[in-house]
């Protein structure tokens, strides 16, 4: 609800929800208990609710609304679980020069019950495994700035697994650590559409 929610307000251009009802309301919190999961109250402003979640996958579902429609949020995920498994795929291939390596591993993220799951949601678990997915591959195909542009989305999907991009530096520092700039100014965008 929250992510779905918060699309529509990236594309209404506010992202406050006034609610009428918390005036009517007599009991002391009546604006905590008006605001469901995923939004809180702004203070100075009780009747007003905000989304406290990420802004990259609400983002994403506004880019894909405005494309096809309210329905169209409902895509992103079911796009991203494609995506993840053909990333898988060329990951395995580029990593171990084995396309069947490659297969195998694109086939068991497929068929991976939490994976399964989680693509009936619209939810950011998928989404961010393939923005993390997308980063890996290019990676280690020695284009850090478009890795660390994959970086920045993943985090915009999910501040809380910022640390995950010590993996890339370490792994460009290890490789090609005159590439560590291209990284990090890739990664800056993300991180600073974030703060």
């Amino acid at each position: 609800y929250s992510y779905v929610t918060q699309a529509g307000l990236w594309r209404t251009g506010t992202l406050q929800i006034h609610q009428d009802i918390v005036r009517d309301s007599p009991w002391p919190g009546a604006p905590e208990t008006w605001a469901p999961l995923g939004f809180r109250t702004i203070p100075g402003d009780p009747g007003a609710i905000a989304s406290v979640y990420p802004p990259g996958l609400p983002l994403l579902m506004a880019l894909f609304q405005a494309v096809a429609g309210y329905c169209g949020a409902f895509l992103v995920v079911p796009l991203a679980s494609a995506l993840t498994v053909w990333l898988t795929y060329l990951l395995g291939r580029r990593l171990f020069d084995a396309p069947r390596t490659g297969l195998v591993a694109a086939a068991l993220v497929a068929v991976s019950p939490v994976f399964l799951y989680q693509i009936m949601n619209a939810m950011s678990d998928v989404p961010v495994t393939a923005a993390w997915t997308l980063a890996l591959v290019l990676v280690v195909s020695d284009r850090p700035w478009l890795s660390g542009l994959a970086i920045g989305a993943a985090i915009m999907i999910r501040p809380n697994l910022a640390p995950l991009a010590g993996v890339f530096v370490a792994w460009v520092a290890l490789t090609h650590w005159r590439s560590l700039f291209r990284l990090a100014a890739g990664s800056a965008l993300g991180l600073c559409a974030v703060l």
